[in-house]
């Protein structure tokens, strides 16, 4: 969804407005349990699993601690953290500052 960090440019809007609708989609399906396989806007098909695999979909605090640490020992030296629409955002902060960053700090 995000070309710049990659070094390439922004689409144009109505890409960036299908991208962003097709991930939300594909991660509401997750997190219902469903299968999910798509094909993206790079035309690369994604499975379920790939996509699980890049990205922290967990209300678990402890998921999200051992999938940044396993992105650290890989050489991340930084994450980004994303809430879906609708979610608690300050439920969210509060989550990683109680229980995900004190862990990370360890």
């Amino acid at each position: 969804m995000d070309e710049v960090p990659a070094g390439l440019n922004w689409p144009p809007p109505g890409v960036q407005l299908a991208r962003t609708e097709e991930a939300l989609t594909i991660i509401t399906r997750l997190l219902r349990g469903e299968t999910v396989s798509c094909r993206g806007a790079i035309g690369e098909s994604v499975s379920d699993c790939k996509y699980k695999m890049m990205a922290v979909l967990s209300a678990d605090p402890g998921t999200h601690v051992r999938q940044v640490k396993a992105m650290q020992a890989m050489g991340a030296t930084a994450v980004v953290v994303m809430k879906s629409p609708g979610a608690d955002a300050l439920g969210t902060m509060r989550l990683y500052g109680e229980h995900v960053l004190p862990q990370l700090r360890t």
